[in-house]
């Protein structure tokens, strides 16, 4: 009888074990398929980034191109300084021209006015290139952690040249738009401070007739 017993429990803990085998490969089987699958997903999000980010780089080219608003700027003190002009031709004719004078001084204020909205221009750009860097940096650092998540490893339609490509694109592009952004503020100060000078000397030239 204990003989049985003995070989009962032989076989039962061998049915124990072959069922807990079959159920760790089993469990291995699913994590294998779950990772291969996490794997392929990160791989195809990876390649998408990849061909993507060209469109966020000609996007944040486009906006840190401030050659439209800094002619602006140019156009608008050439008028300024035009006007200027004017009234110290009409000043030169003395009392009689005091209205006019103070016509062209008017005249200069609303020069002045138009650099104020001119700086108003430039804030709003600087603003939308600084949120397109931040963006674009995004995306630089997104594909940076998937390839490293990736184990750096090439697959079908994405090997190590593309994605240090995508990364030196994205970075430079980033470089330049703050050297862009850097210099137009610099420039828009240099407008900003002649406007005022000229503000300035119109107003006194007026105030200076004492007619």
């Amino acid at each position: 009888m204990q003989q049985l017993q003995q070989s009962v429990s032989q076989q039962v803990q061998a049915y124990e074990n072959a069922v807990a085998t079959a159920t760790e490969a089993a469990y291995q089987q699913q994590v294998a398929a779950a990772t291969a699958t996490a794997i392929a997903d990160e791989q195809q999000k990876l390649a998408s980034n990849i061909a993507n980010i060209g469109g966020v780089i000609s996007s944040l080219n486009s906006d840190a191109n401030f050659g439209s608003l800094l002619q602006g700027y140019s156009n608008d003190i050439h008028s300024m300084q035009t006007d200027y002009q004017t009234e110290q031709n009409d000043a030169a004719g003395g009392c009689s021209n005091y209205s006019q004078v103070g016509a062209d001084n008017s005249q200069v204020g609303a020069d002045m006015s138009q650099i104020g909205a001119d700086d108003s221009g430039l804030s709003a750009q600087v603003s939308s290139v600084q949120s397109d860097i931040s963006n674009l940096q995004d995306w630089v650092n997104t594909i940076q952690r998937q390839w490293n998540d990736l184990g750096q490893q090439a697959f079908s339609g994405v090997n190590t040249s593309d994605v240090s490509k995508a990364i030196q694109n994205g970075n430079n592009t980033i470089n330049l738009a703050k050297a862009n952004m850097q210099s137009a503020q610099s420039q828009a100060s240099s407008f900003d401070d002649q406007a005022k000078q000229i503000a300035q000397q119109a107003q006194a030239l007026y105030d200076g007739m004492h007619c």
